[in-house]
């Protein structure tokens, strides 16, 4: 699996192009409720933050709004931020493997992890 991410999906975790969503303000509040709603993983990117945005780069608007949305989470107590290395990391999962490989063990070990949380 390489870092960042080559795929737009890796089997079942589709990875979210921020700047795609540059002109639609709903996006991520409704991302972020199904977040919330099913304990999701997401792993977002972007490449540069510029004032008006476009089909590469956020625009300040969207990042403001996206910060804006994980300082409520995190508040709330309900998102946790991580980096991919850490993610990795927590569940015994190598970065080396194929792609599959880590998917997989990061899935089977993501479900043991949100059942501890939740007890």
């Amino acid at each position: 699996m390489s870092f960042p991410f080559t795929k737009a999906r890796v089997n079942d975790l589709k990875r979210y192009a921020l700047h795609r969503y540059n002109e639609n303000s709903t996006f991520l509040p409704d991302l972020f409720t199904r977040l919330k709603d099913n304990k999701g993983l997401i792993v977002v990117y972007t490449h540069l933050i510029t004032e008006s945005g476009d089909s590469q780069n956020l625009s300040r608007e969207r990042f403001n709004q996206l910060l804006s949305l994980i300082d409520q989470a995190k508040s709330e107590g309900w998102l946790e931020c991580v980096t991919y290395e850490t993610l990795l990391d927590r569940f015994n999962v190598s970065s080396k493997g194929g792609q599959s490989d880590w998917i997989e063990n990061m899935y089977e070990n993501y479900g043991q992890y949100c059942k501890a949380k939740t007890l």
